[in-house]
């Protein structure tokens, strides 16, 4: 007859063996790999530069959020205009240093993100402006 565990609770109160008895059955020692001097200087163990949770990452994308602002804010709004120059420089920094990054794959493709989106963007915008300095230049009455 099956019965609930929590009927045979007598039967549960056996004595456990010692701890250190369990320990070392469980657990065997195993030989330390031989040490081999190596003629190459062995590369310092790379350092995670950040670690969190999609929160953290919130707060981050705010405090970034909030440098624009105040770029905007101090330079009257001419600090703006620097953006692409900001996201296509540390783009190409991206992509230099890349290899050094925890996960470089992530790295390099969001680096050709922030080129592509920001280097399409800057000469859009710049042959935009470009072509309405032209059609001002070619006929300036129809802009009076």
């Amino acid at each position: 007859m099956n019965e609930p565990e929590f009927l045979n609770l007598d039967k549960l109160n056996k004595p456990a063996p010692p701890e250190s008895d369990r320990l070392n059955e469980a657990v065997t020692p195993q030989p330390e790999p031989p040490q081999v001097d190596s003629p190459l200087p062995t590369p310092p163990a790379s350092s995670i530069t950040f670690q969190g949770n999609n929160y953290d990452l919130a707060s981050f994308a705010g405090l970034i959020t909030t440098a624009m602002v105040l770029l905007s804010c101090v330079t009257g709004g001419m600090g703006v205009y620097c953006l692409p120059f900001i996201s296509i420089i540390l783009g190409i920094i991206g992509l230099v240093t890349a290899k050094e990054s925890v996960d470089s794959e992530r790295t390099k493709k969001l680096s050709w993100i922030s080129l592509g989106v920001s280097g399409t963007l800057f000469i859009l915008f710049g042959l935009a402006i470009f072509a309405l300095i032209v059609a001002i230049v070619m006929d300036p009455k129809a802009f009076k």
